[in-house]
């Protein structure tokens, strides 16, 4: 068998693997979809059979292993020589229990992601948390806080036989790939002494751009080791790309932007399900690709003057884009996000429950679109799948009406989910719906107005009360001092035997002692001193 794949494939390669290959690695290989097809040559018997045997007819019955079969279902090969002259045999091989890829594949919640005639599988997955949205009056600015997750789930690819050499006796028939069928490929590299490195695979930028990050080469080894360390520094090489072009923009010309901060924008890549490869080989269990970006915090911050820019001159506008991380992607979400908010907050209607727009007595806002959502027609594949928004606490959309009901609305922890199943192929569609702001959300982006007034007012009453009180203090320090008697330095001067009763209390007798002896000293002795 191994010398019907080496007339088939590439021999540099192959013979490089047949030392590791193992009967198992057969066996997977066959049940994974593979059927071969050859013809031997008339004349093979003639090679096996020894030179001193007399001429006879020949039948030679090869018994295959229990794994494989042919491709009628017999468990033997059956080679027949004649006396007359001989012909080509045909023979097949496939496996006992192959894989089949018209099923359906469905998701945890079952719903139906591939249907029966879609030899590629691919879905996609995409959600989009916006945890909060703020106006930012007095600093001119809007921020958005985000985090994004996106998949991309391969299950079964349609294999192009045109693309396999098939121009030789043996053919190979392979209609879809399924996802076991990569790990198989890579259980087997992995063996390897050397496994396959691909080097020098290339970059991200382009050849008029000269970063730092453009100096790096992507390579990879064929393994589910060197298949992980390749999405991860896939990753860190768009991380590394965004920060240096994000701050080469300002030094662009006609650039709007005058400071440029994305140094909180992380994006991580990685991929799964290379490993875990079981007996039974099918499409349940897909290789994901999947994209996340922590959550981070978008600003847009607005600098100029504000009267040139009412009166129409935005020759004075400056733009800063900050990205402050928490641990990112596009700013269009939040650009759409706060247009829509502002104009349901200048049109809107207002209700007992918040904001309306537009308003519950005239008709919705409404989308029309379609799209096609292959991207190669020759090998089956388009992108497919659900992608999800999360919305602030607060605002949500109401009256939502799909007319090709892809459109799901869902609440998780309290805040609005809203899900559109992408389907396969071309589609059409009409959504309509009215978006509400609700108090709670108004007051909390605007709570510093009136939290501002309440402070001014507090300082105040606080001084008033002060003021009252030194006032009340001053008033009775006041009265203290009336009820005393004063005098003059004259008046005091002519007191003599005197004592006033408002300043000493009781009359008192003065005495002269200016005539009088000092009183005589006591004689203490002189042992005291001893």
């Amino acid at each position: 068998m191994l010398d019907i794949l080496k007339n088939n494939f590439d021999e540099g390669d192959l013979l490089k693997y047949v030392d590791v290959i193992q009967e198992s690695d057969l066996r997977n290989l066959f049940n994974s979809g593979i059927s071969i097809e050859s013809v031997l040559p008339g004349d093979f018997l003639d090679s096996v059979i020894p030179e001193d045997l007399p001429p006879a007819e020949l039948t030679l019955e090869i018994i295959l292993p229990t794994w494989v079969r042919t491709i009628e279902g017999d468990d033997r090969l059956t080679l027949q020589k004649t006396l007359g002259e001989s012909s080509d045999i045909d023979i097949s091989l496939a496996g006992t229990d192959p894989y089949d890829w018209r099923n359906e594949i469905r998701d945890d919640d079952m719903n139906v992601i591939c249907t029966t005639v879609q030899r590629t599988c691919i879905s996609s997955s995409i959600e989009l948390d916006i945890s909060a949205l703020r106006i930012n009056e007095w600093s001119q600015s809007v921020s958005l806080d985000f985090a994004l997750d996106a998949e991309v789930s391969i299950y079964r690819v349609i294999v192009p036989l045109e693309e396999i050499n098939q121009s030789g006796s043996t053919k190979v028939n392979f209609e879809a790939a399924p996802s076991d069928l990569v790990r198989i490929g890579l259980d087997i590299a992995s063996r390897l002494a050397e496994p396959k490195t691909f080097d020098d695979v290339g970059n991200i930028c382009d050849d008029d751009q000269d970063y730092s990050v453009c100096e790096r080469d992507l390579s990879f080894a064929f393994t589910p080791e060197g298949l992980t360390d390749f999405s991860v520094d896939i990753g860190e090489m768009i991380t590394d790309f965004i920060h240096e072009s994000g701050a080469d923009l300002p030094n662009q010309d006609d650039s709007p932007f005058g400071q440029v901060d994305l140094s909180g924008f992380e994006i991580k890549t990685k991929i799964d399900g290379l490993t875990g490869l079981d007996q039974n080989i099918g499409d349940e269990d897909p290789i994901t690709l999947s994209v996340k970006i922590p959550e981070v915090e978008f600003k847009l911050e607005l600098d100029g003057d504000i009267g040139q820019l009412i009166e129409g001159d935005t020759s004075s506008l400056e733009l800063n884009f900050f990205a402050n991380a928490f641990r990112g992607l596009i700013v269009n979400p939040m650009v759409s996000a706060a247009e829509l908010l502002g104009t349901s907050l200048s049109n809107g209607i207002v209700s007992g429950s918040g904001i309306t727009y537009p308003s519950p007595d005239g008709e919705t806002t409404s989308f029309s679109f379609s799209g096609n959502t292959s991207i190669a027609e020759d090998y089956d594949l388009s992108i497919n799948g659900p992608v999800s928004v999360i919305l602030p606490r607060g605002i949500t959309i109401i009256d939502v009406e799909d007319t090709g009901g892809y459109l799901s609305i869902t609440e998780t922890g309290g805040r609005q989910k809203i899900t559109y199943n992408i389907p396969d192929g071309e589609f059409e569609d009409t959504i309509s719906f009215r978006v509400k702001v609700s108090w709670l959300y108004l007051f909390m982006q605007f709570w510093v107005y009136p939290t501002f007034i309440v402070l001014l007012l507090a300082l105040f009453i606080r001084r008033r009360r002060r003021k009252k009180r030194l006032k009340k203090e001053r008033k009775a320090a006041s009265a203290q001092q009336a009820t005393k008697v004063t005098i003059g330095d004259s008046e005091f001067a002519d007191l003599k035997g005197f004592k006033s009763e408002g300043l000493h209390g009781e009359l008192q007798q003065f005495e002269e002692y200016s005539n009088q002896s000092p009183p005589p000293m006591i004689d203490l002795g002189d042992e005291r001193f001893d």
